[in-house]
């Protein structure tokens, strides 16, 4: 009499060589479960899987399945998936073979796929999706003319801040580095709807605005698990959390220890678009700006206003022709982007030539869009300036004091001195010199800008030793001519 199987043997035997399973580039082990008549991608260690599992061997043997024999089964995935060649796993959206597919996470797993001259609607595209607690169904798109325009219907902003907010509407698509958008404005101007009325254009989700993220890995957590992370009514941006944003901006990696071990880690890396809004201005640190478009929301007087029931609504109704021709403008991109050249390169330089090359769907003139980009830096790079203390004591410091040279120490006792008896005094009377070197550095992409710029010089090594070099300075401020 054969020995019967055990439980774990009888689910691999079923299943190992039925199920695709693979590893994404940082380890996790996947599996693409054949549901209905499409295709679902879960995590080999997800609770998803886990009642897949059980409900197959429940069907197959009339009786449930144990714990331990649950888990054997999944080690035994697991490694199988650690054989296969790895692929990107993504969420919401993903560019693959000069094509952009967004996930409409309906029930029937539908993909829009974006060609550069077409798009439609299609079942198992050619990438993995997964899908997280929370997302939302984005709507069947469907064919419209110039649909995007009557978005500004819903959109309270000066023709400056439509551009840049329907730039960074399209940049959400894209393949490159993507921007902060911030909007500020008073209370009352409308920033959280305009805030969630885009989030619900790209990756709606049950949880459209989120409040501050307590510490960085909740941030991190919040990017895996959504392709637009959106803060609502900020008072300030901590330095972490802006740290947290750009290195998302721009692509970041966070490790952490895995659930009930202690040696294995669990590795994130993200790169998403943001938006966050505020009263305040919210951008205080000159690498938080270069990785930003800052908006101002103007005020809304009573004629404006409209009941959240009659705004929602009737964006509810364009939403589906809104999507359509957002997918025309995002179709022209990709037959423009590879052709596409700007005339200068600003900090999120692969944004702005995706936006720049779906400019002609949007009768945008040649560079418009970089134009407004950089007149809206340049006027947050004058805000910062004037809020920032450093800066503005640095400022009238080298005005009379032009080709400074010195140690950090030698300037924070010229800063002191100068801002005697002024608002400033207290502010660097509390300051260590290590502390003025760190602040200059936020601030050096914008004090540039104005025609102050500094070199730090290392100390010498002789044989092997660390020496003081008399002749050079750790701290030199070179000034320009454009100092206002």
């Amino acid at each position: 009499m054969a020995k019967q199987k055990s439980a774990a043997t009888f689910t691999v035997d079923l299943l190992l060589n039925k199920l695709a399973f693979f590893c994404d580039p940082v380890g996790g082990a996947w599996v693409g479960m054949p549901v209905d008549h499409h295709i679902e991608y879960v995590g080999v260690r997800s609770t998803k899987f886990r009642s897949w599992l059980s409900r197959r061997y429940y069907e197959t043997q009339r009786k449930t399945i144990g714990g331990a024999a649950l888990e054997d089964a999944i080690t035994v995935f697991i490694a199988k998936a650690a054989e296969a060649p790895t692929r990107e796993v993504y969420t919401r959206i993903a560019h693959f073979g000069g094509r952009l597919y967004i996930d409409l996470c309906n029930h029937d797993w539908e993909i829009v796929e974006v060609s550069p001259d077409r798009w439609g609607v299609i079942n198992n595209p050619p990438v993995p999706f997964r899908r997280s607690k929370g997302m939302k169904p984005l709507p069947t798109p469907e064919l419209s003319i110039d649909a995007v325009f009557d978005l500004r219907e819903f959109i309270n902003l000066d023709d400056d801040g439509w551009n840049l907010v329907i730039g960074w509407l399209l940049g959400a698509f894209g393949p490159g580095d993507y921007p902060i958008l911030v909007l500020n404005g008073e209370q009352g101007s409308g920033k959280s709807t305009l805030s969630e009325l885009l989030r619900r254009m790209i990756d709606p989700n049950e949880a459209d605005l989120r409040s501050s993220p307590r510490d960085e890995q909740t941030l991190m957590i919040a990017a895996s698990n959504s392709h637009v992370l959106a803060f609502d009514n900020l008072s300030s941006v901590p330095d972490w959390l802006s740290d947290g944003l750009c290195r998302i901006s721009t692509g970041a990696g966070f490790a952490t220890r895995e659930l009930y071990t202690n040696q294995e880690e669990v590795i994130i890396s993200v790169k998403r678009p943001m938006l966050i809004n505020g009263i305040t201005d919210l951008v205080t640190r000159g690498d938080l700006l270069s990785r930003s478009m800052i908006v101002t929301v103007p005020s809304l007087d009573d004629s404006q206003r409209k009941s959240k029931e009659d705004y929602w609504t009737g964006f509810e109704m364009a939403h589906p022709y809104l999507f359509g021709a957002l997918l025309d403008s995002l179709s022209h991109a990709l037959a423009n982007f590879p052709k596409t050249q700007l005339a200068s390169y600003p900090r999120m330089a692969d944004f702005t030539r995706w936006v720049v090359a779906a400019g002609p769907s949007l009768g945008w003139k040649p560079n418009k869009f970089l134009q407004i980009y950089e007149e809206m830096a340049e006027a947050a790079s004058v805000a910062m300036l004037d809020n920032s203390m450093v800066a503005t004591e640095l400022i009238a410091f080298v005005q009379h004091t032009p080709n400074w040279k010195g140690t950090t120490q030698e300037l924070l006792f010229k800063l002191q001195s100068s801002s005697l008896g002024g608002p400033a005094e207290d502010y660097f009377k509390k300051m260590i010199p290590n502390k003025l070197k760190s602040e200059l550095k936020r601030l050096a992409p914008v004090l540039r800008k104005v025609g102050i710029g500094f070199t730090e010089h290392k100390p010498a090594r002789i044989n092997g030793k660390v020496v003081k070099q008399v002749e050079f300075s750790d701290l030199s401020i070179l000034v320009g001519v454009n100092v206002p």
